[in-house]
């Protein structure tokens, strides 16, 4: 059996939690399709990671504050790239927008 550090909650850990939540939900599945498949399996093993909120209301949780702190700022460089990613991809569909006339002939 694996033992596991338990970690008392605190507001800043029910902050940090909801903050998770709402950057997961802002990785939708659109977002997603720009990943590769380990990306994504990547994802899903880190989504796992993180306290549920039945968890933060039990009053212990399996990371620190600092760890989950942490966990944000990963997540946020996930997104980033995701967005990027999209953006480009949306550019190889799409190729270069066309220079207006006036632009182009100044």
């Amino acid at each position: 059996m694996e033992w596991t550090p338990r970690h008392k909650t605190t507001n800043r850990t029910e902050t940090l939690v909801r903050t998770l939540g709402q950057l997961a939900h802002e990785i939708d599945e659109s977002l997603l399709q720009a990943a590769s498949v380990d990306a994504r399996s990547e994802w899903s093993v880190l989504c796992d990671t993180w306290p549920s909120a039945s968890e933060v209301r039990s009053g212990v949780v399996g990371m620190s504050d600092d760890e989950l702190d942490a966990l944000i700022g990963k997540v946020q460089r996930f997104k980033t790239i995701l967005t990027r990613l999209q953006a480009r991809d949306a550019m190889r569909m799409w190729g270069p927008r066309p220079v207006p006339r006036a632009v182009a002939a100044a």
